[in-house]
């Protein structure tokens, strides 16, 4: 009978995780259930708290990333040239 009712697999499953879902939430105890609903409410008064940055901070603090990446990444390319170079020096001095 059952599977006349669930011919698709996934509405099996999908009925399967609802129901298991549902059982959960009215199993939980009262003490629990509040605990959830507390921690979502101070997390939403936390997020309020939270002082986002404006659009011309954004902008400033996007371009000093990327220059000191530019400048990072050419200084390690400087470095690994000379490691390169004295490798290869020490490779021609060798035989």
């Amino acid at each position: 009978m059952i599977y006349y009712l669930f011919k698709n697999i996934t509405y099996l499953k999908y009925s399967i995780t609802i129901t298991l879902i549902l059982n959960f939430i009215t199993m939980m105890s009262k003490k629990l259930k509040k605990k959830i609903i507390n921690f979502i409410y101070e997390s939403n008064i936390d997020c309020k708290k939270i002082s986002w940055l404006n659009k011309k901070e954004a902008i400033q603090i996007t371009f000093i990333i990327i220059f000191t990446s530019i400048i990072i990444s050419l200084l390690l390319w400087i470095i690994d040239r000379i490691i390169f170079y004295i490798i290869a020096l020490i490779i021609k001095l060798r035989f």
